[in-house]
């Protein structure tokens, strides 16, 4: 994240050129060269965030946020299990509560509506995504339920499920998907009473994590024909790698791509196409390029770092060593600051 925001402070604004792209990225890049330091603290989303520094940014830092109490709980837990649960209970009943109460007092609506171009380009002046959309006690709840979710099928209790339970709870999350997404669709056009719409607010990310935790556990827990091979895939692990970087940089790849044009385009299904399909492999290039130069050496470091025993560091610097990773060297912490994988 470090890194992106350095890049836009610095370099975006010489990458390109054309009619609109001095004036447009002056737009992106002024916030970031303002902010760029509640962005690296994680602040971004509650101080000053009608100057956020770039658009993704603002659920990297409800991540953040999230990791910090899911540690504060899983330390509480492991010191006493009663009161993790207190804990845990407590945080799902505000996290529950939270948006129900601000979104009925404030009559927002249950969904962001529908916006225009000029209303894109003031998003961060609407009063809907600074004080309802962004802010992370309004997104706490899915990682409740998936922390919830991660623990009981980790724990391993009960075995395997059969086949047919692990069918049914997979065509269920199917189901419960469906209807979030096309139910929530259908309230754009319809008047929503105040207290449907708080329930909507309140459950509608908290039953897609559910939907999402029972699929992944069918699978995990369970054989679902054709749909566990499809996740089981192998393909995934490096593109998993590589799924935050590309996060963090295809806002700005297809902004590129669009403020640079010198003149009209065509728009058609095949232009569409490769205009996506180009902006996706140069994102997962930058992508790799995040992994190889910044993430995977700040987790190796991490890793050591935070490690508690002399043992874990050596013999995590041993199999670095024998994977020729990194070259043989009296100095183990010299060692550290090259890690790359």
């Amino acid at each position: 994240m470090v890194a992106v925001v350095w890049a836009l402070s610095s370099a975006f604004l010489h990458a390109g050129a054309g009619p609109l792209w001095a004036r447009e990225a002056g737009l992106m890049v002024a916030p970031c060269r303002r902010t760029w330091w509640l962005a690296a603290l994680m602040l971004g989303n509650y101080v000053r965030a009608e100057e956020m520094c770039y658009l993704p940014s603002w659920s990297v830092q409800c991540e953040f946020h999230f990791f910090l109490l899911g540690c504060c709980i899983v330390w509480v837990y492991r010191r006493s299990r009663a009161g993790g649960l207190a804990v845990f209970a407590a945080a799902a009943a505000a996290a529950l509560a939270t948006p129900a109460i601000v979104t009925d007092v404030n009559g927002f609506p249950p969904v962001m509506l529908p916006f225009g171009f000029e209303r894109v380009k003031d998003l961060f002046h609407d009063e809907y995504f600074l004080q309802r959309y962004i802010p992370t006690h309004y997104r706490l709840s899915p990682y409740l339920v998936g922390m919830a979710g991660g623990y009981l099928v980790g724990r391993g209790e009960g075995g395997r499920i059969k086949q047919r339970y692990a069918l049914l709870a997979c065509l269920s999350s199917g189901l419960l998907v469906l209807s979030l997404l096309y139910g929530g669709a259908s309230l754009y056009s319809v008047q929503v009473p105040r207290a449907a719409a708080a329930l909507y607010a309140a459950l509608n990310r908290p039953m897609w994590a559910l939907a999402v935790c029972a699929l992944i556990g069918s699978c995990v827990r369970g054989t679902v024909p054709l749909v566990s091979q499809c996740l089981g895939w192998r393909g995934f692990r490096p593109l998993s790698r590589l799924a935050y970087g590309l996060y963090l940089t295809h806002c700005g790849v297809f902004f590129h791509v669009y403020m640079t044009a010198t003149g009209p385009s065509r728009v058609g299904v095949v232009e569409t196409v490769v205009t996506y399909l180009g902006a996706l492999c140069l994102s997962l290039v930058l992508a790799a390029a995040l992994w190889l130069l910044v993430e995977a050496p700040a987790n190796n470091l991490c890793a050591i770092a935070l490690s508690t025993r002399r043992a874990d560091n050596n013999e995590r610097l041993g199999q670095l060593i024998k994977n020729n990773v990194v070259p043989k060297s009296p100095d183990r912490w010299l060692l550290t600051s090259a890690l790359w994988f």
